[in-house]
């Protein structure tokens, strides 16, 4: 490996501990500051990694702290870069772990599919669109892995990455669990013998059979929404029940058969047809769930399918609904929103814990970087995690208000309605966010494409070149959940109660902790209504709440001698 001498002479540089102002100006001019730090980190990165590949863990742990105030610390490194560079050319084994070849955004969900070496991902590339049945991996991540293996005749080559949609695969068998696009009933269960079906003349869709009508209904969400992902997921799993379990069409079902779902979804039988690991739909091995339901989730489940079976009877498909005659369960305290908020105590220690992983020497900056922001911009405005994802530059207005400028970012909700959150507050986080990834021209001057939450990507021209990418809302949701788990961790030996609480927290939990400390600091519940946009100021008062340990405090001063009046 060689190192061109601007390159190194601004490592020497960087080991010196000089500004990024300083080494912009002498060693790379025509860049920002900000580009100088990003080109300095990454070659740092590839110089550790060429010594882990080497099994040269001693030389590459002298790089990865760095820089530090340190004569001798500077000495050692100096000659690490040296000794590095000298290595022989490592190659790659098939029996090496994915890890010392890859970056955890594609060790992670190879992982996750039981994927732990080179010569497993050779094996898994013997199957047509092998990458498909990876959750998460993406075609970038499979394009990475085709040229690595290109790059490398030990291993021999992986097929060509087919970007086009793939033809429609046979369909499985009926007796099988597969998603209603691959899944074809029998056809005295299709729904056609109108059991429970109106006369033809009240019918106001086009729907022969029960997958068409479901079709319908969910046809009025957008089809990339997370709504309409949620109510087809239900939808989905109701109808395989009552095929597969109950032996009857969704049309033929009755009150009993909604008692037995109820049961069903909190313990699905027989597991090993009905529960299985996360899957991408089009895997051999996916199934409807990952485990039975919670209380709060099944109670979700079925608020959802009685909304769709009222509405197959109000456009004339379904006589009457199964959950017509079905009492409401109980809705339960564990289901309450407001239970899956932070408290003021939780969420003051998952900021110090990326504070100070960001201050320690040798963390993933980066990583950290787009968490703090990511947290702050989900807790300061209470948006959903789709809207955090989906937001740009584009989004943000500026309007002057009674004592100076305002700064809103514009969004569509549930419903597909238009709404706005305020975001002055945030403003001075953002720039320098967008700082650390190089942006450091004022805000009306940038791309109005750029994401609020982005991170850099590497393009399939060149190892040293860029582009951005937003993070989508699966990611930002694992970056939320990867967070709150260190976080959780490191909180254990204190509070093993709210250890767990921050382990089991979701994306989600930033609105409902939003929504809480906004009331309990005295924000005007209209103000909150508004901001969460939420309909009824019913749903928001779910919020208007307090913990347990200062409901037993107040209640406490009942028996406080100095509390009675005189």
């Amino acid at each position: 490996m060689t190192l061109d001498p601007t390159d190194r002479a601004l490592l020497r540089g960087w080991l010196q501990g000089l500004p990024w102002l300083v080494l912009s100006d002498v060693y790379q001019p025509d860049q920002l500051p900000s580009a100088t730090k990003a080109h300095t980190e990454a070659l740092v990165e590839t110089l550790v990694a060429r010594a882990r590949r080497a099994g040269r863990d001693d030389l590459a742990a002298r790089l990865a702290g760095g820089p530090l105030v340190s004569e001798r610390w500077q000495t050692q490194a100096d000659a690490a870069i040296d000794a590095i560079l000298e290595l022989p050319e490592p190659r790659p084994a098939p029996s090496d772990p994915v890890g010392r070849w890859f970056p955890g955004r594609i060790e992670a969900p190879l992982a996750r599919a039981g994927i732990a070496t080179l010569a497993d991902i050779a094996q898994a590339a013997e199957l047509a669109d092998w990458w498909r049945a990876i959750p998460r991996i993406g075609e970038d991540g499979a394009e990475t892995l085709r040229q690595f293996f290109a790059r490398s005749p030990e291993l021999g080559p992986l097929p060509e990455i087919v970007v086009e949609p793939p033809p429609a695969p046979e369909r499985p068998p009926r007796t099988d669990v597969a998603p209603l696009e691959y899944f074809r009933a029998p056809e005295l269960l299709s729904g056609r013998d109108r059991t429970n079906r109106q006369p033809p003349e009240r019918q106001r869709i086009q729907a022969d059979t029960d997958a068409e009508a479901v079709g319908c209904w969910l046809a009025q969400w957008p089809e990339d929404s997370a709504t309409r992902r949620a109510y087809r997921k239900e939808a989905e799993r109701f109808l395989l029940w009552s095929l597969l379990e109950r032996g009857k069409p969704l049309s033929g079902l009755g009150v009993d058969d909604a008692i037995a779902y109820r049961q069903f979804v909190r313990d699905p039988q027989p597991r090993e047809r009905w529960v299985g690991p996360l899957a991408a739909r089009r895997a051999p091995g996916w199934k409807p769930f990952q485990d039975g339901l919670s209380e709060r989730s099944a109670q979700f489940a079925e608020t959802v399918l009685r909304s769709l079976c009222q509405w197959l009877v109000e456009v004339g498909y379904l006589a009457w609904s199964p959950f017509g005659g079905l009492r409401r369960a109980r809705r339960s305290e564990e289901g309450m929103a407001v239970g899956r908020a932070l408290s003021e105590r939780e969420w003051r220690w998952v900021m110090d814990y990326c504070a100070g992983k960001l201050a320690e020497p040798g963390a993933d900056t980066a990583y950290y970087r787009h968490a703090r922001f990511a947290l702050r911009f989900g807790y300061a405005t209470g948006l959903r995690i789709s809207n955090l994802a989906a937001a740009t530059l584009g989004d943000l207005e500026r309007r002057e208000g009674r004592d100076g400028a305002k700064w809103w970012l514009h969004c569509r909700v549930k419903g597909d309605k238009p709404h706005r959150v305020p975001v002055t507050a945030l403003l001075g986080e953002l720039r320098e966010y967008l700082g650390f990834r190089g942006y450091d021209a004022p805000l009306e001057a940038l791309d109005p494409d750029i994401p609020l939450i982005g991170k850099r990507r590497r393009t399939r021209t060149g190892r040293k070149t860029y582009r951005e990418v937003a993070y989508s809302p699966a990611g930002l949701h694992d970056l939320f959940r990867s967070l709150f788990g260190e976080a959780g961790a490191a909180l254990e030996p204190v509070d093993p109660v709210a250890a767990a609480r921050l382990r089991a927290s979701t994306a989600h939990v930033l609105r409902h902790t939003h929504a809480t400390h906004a009331l309990e600091r005295g924000v005007p519940i209209t103000v909150a209504q508004r901001n969460l946009g939420h309909a009824s100021l019913a749903v928001t008062s779910r919020y208007l709440t307090v913990d347990d340990d200062r409901h037993h405090e107040e209640i406490g001063k009942l028996l406080d001698p100095g509390a009675e009046p005189a």
